[in-house]
């Protein structure tokens, strides 16, 4: 197994092919502690069911009937409570949680729905057929066809993405421009430091850091 030394030398190897710098500075990332599958796998469906709601493709009647019959309701963000009691989203609560399909799509990867994640692009053509939910299979076959990787990958592609967000943000900085979309890069950093550290609340994970 590789060495978190080696990981990150991997990981910035990966950061100089966007033509992005590295840094000597960084830290290590701390001690992970795995999330539950079942709690990865809801997050994913929660993301899901938000997105088809703001788009408008069911409505809230059926987002609270999912959610019922499914027992998600103490699965609930923040801004997930507000949609299921029929609130409306300010602006940046609903561009918040619009943006969240970058997450969405980061758990695709992290149940093994996908294989690798491309980080020069946004999303996938395909991700809603990949999202199985949406093409008719029930909550738990959806959920019998996802598999959680393995904890040192995942926690190989948040020390790349870590760096990523660093030298990114730096760039931007320096630049006024970006050379990743400063917000995919940002939510799919999230997803990961969710998943890894099952002591972090969805609603406060900070990446300043």
């Amino acid at each position: 197994m590789e060495t978190m030394s080696q990981i990150r030398a991997t990981s910035w190897d990966r950061v100089v092919r966007f033509g992005l710098t590295k840094s000597d500075h960084l830290p290590y990332l701390d001690k992970s502690s795995l999330r539950n599958f079942d709690d990865v796998y809801d997050r994913l469906v929660l993301i899901n069911l938000n997105t088809l709601l703001l788009y408008k493709l069911i409505d809230v009647t059926l987002y609270n009937e999912y959610i019922n019959k499914n027992n998600l309701e103490n699965k609930l963000s923040d801004i997930e409570q507000k949609l299921f009691s029929g609130s409306i989203l300010d602006v940046s609560e609903e561009t918040e949680s619009l943006q969240e399909v970058e997450c969405m799509y980061m758990l695709t990867w992290v149940l093994s729905l996908t294989g690798l994640i491309d980080y020069s692009h946004k999303l996938p053509d395909n991700l809603i057929e990949i999202i199985k939910l949406n093409t008719g299979s029930s909550y738990q076959d959806f959920k019998e066809s996802c598999k959680l990787r393995n904890e040192h990958e995942l926690i190989a592609e948040l020390d790349f993405l870590y760096c990523l967000d660093w030298s990114n943000t730096d760039y931007i900085l320096h630049n006024n421009t970006e050379k990743i979309f400063e917000y995919v890069v940002k939510k799919r950093r999230k997803t990961l430091e969710w998943v890894l550290f099952s002591d972090l609340n969805w609603d406060e994970i900070n990446l300043d850091t």
